[in-house]
């Protein structure tokens, strides 16, 4: 298994003042990594890592998540 973490203070990471549900200072497990092409730019690949919360009680908020656009 591989973990990534936050080394930020604990509490809830905040990028440009909009909580993005995941959680500082916190181990998440990585359930996968793929790279698909970019529809407005196919020289630069978009690369996305899946994170698992092994609390499992937040999520992620921002561009991908489940309720985003992106998807």
């Amino acid at each position: 298994m591989v973990a990534v973490s936050s080394q930020q203070k604990n509490g809830a990471q905040v990028v440009d003042g909009v909580p993005t549900g995941l959680i500082n200072n916190h181990a998440y497990g990585i359930e996968n990594v793929i790279e698909i092409e970019d529809p407005y730019d196919a020289k630069v690949p978009i690369r996305l890592v899946q994170l698992r919360n092994p609390w499992g009680h937040t999520e992620w908020t921002g561009a991908w998540s489940d309720a985003s656009p992106e998807v």
